[in-house]
């Protein structure tokens, strides 16, 4: 009797154990689905910053705008030495561009007011209406010597009869040439007289001519830069 009181004791406990331990332990299919989707999360996160950097990366890698070419003419027209004054000569260059579009100012200097200090120093090429390149750079134009004789308009058409010459009171390096050889800062046309540049010629005397000193009474070209 004794005995089988204890076998039934046995098994009875041993059941129990058993159910309690199946309702503690946490269930492994559950685990690894909320794993599975914390993973997921983590990467759809990771996938987005990853995108919106390299499209930051893209679009800061633009070009340099300061290697477009500039557009280079002499005026078809003439004017004596009473320019107006510098600010008078670049708007007579920009008159005769309103066809061309941009800002153009004109290659002349007063000791108050000199090329190198009012020109966009461009680091791209200028050129001739027609695309002939006159100079690689502001540096280049400035060296002492140009490729090509500014001697195009801005119809484009080839400068071929008298004036050949150009107001300027500029040297080849865009300084000004002298504090009196401009017409009184190219505002008289008194015969006082100023620097030219020879149009045909490519070596210094295309901005300084050494031979020829006009009167400022005298009708002259301009040299047209496009900034």
């Amino acid at each position: 009797m004794n005995a089988r009181l204890l076998f039934c004791f046995c098994a009875c406990a041993s059941l129990f154990w058993a159910c309690s331990k199946d309702a503690t332990t946490p269930s492994s299919s559950g685990g690894d689905d909320a794993g599975a989707s914390s993973g997921s999360s983590g990467s759809s996160g990771s996938s987005g910053s990853s995108g919106s950097s390299g499209s930051s990366g893209s679009s800061g890698s633009s070009g340099s705008e300061g290697g477009a070419p500039k557009r280079v003419f002499v005026s078809s027209k003439s004017w004596n030495g009473n320019l107006g004054g510098v600010a008078g000569a670049d708007q007579k260059c920009q008159e005769l561009a309103s066809s061309l579009g941009g800002t153009w100012r004109a290659w002349i200097s007063t000791a108050a007011a000199s090329v190198s200090e009012r020109f966009t120093r461009s680091t791209g090429p200028y050129e001739l209406l027609d695309g002939t390149t006159v100079a690689a750079s502001f540096a280049a134009l400035t060296s002492g010597t140009i490729g090509n004789a500014i001697d195009v308009d801005e119809t484009k058409a080839k400068v071929t009869a008298a004036p050949r010459f150009a107001w300027t009171n500029t040297t080849p390096q865009g300084a000004a040439k002298s504090a009196s050889d401009d017409c009184d800062g190219w505002t008289t046309a008194t015969n006082t007289t100023a620097t030219v540049g020879e149009i045909a010629t490519v070596d210094a005397q295309w901005t300084a001519n050494t031979s020829s000193f006009p009167a400022c009474v005298s009708m002259q070209r301009l040299y047209c830069f496009e900034q």
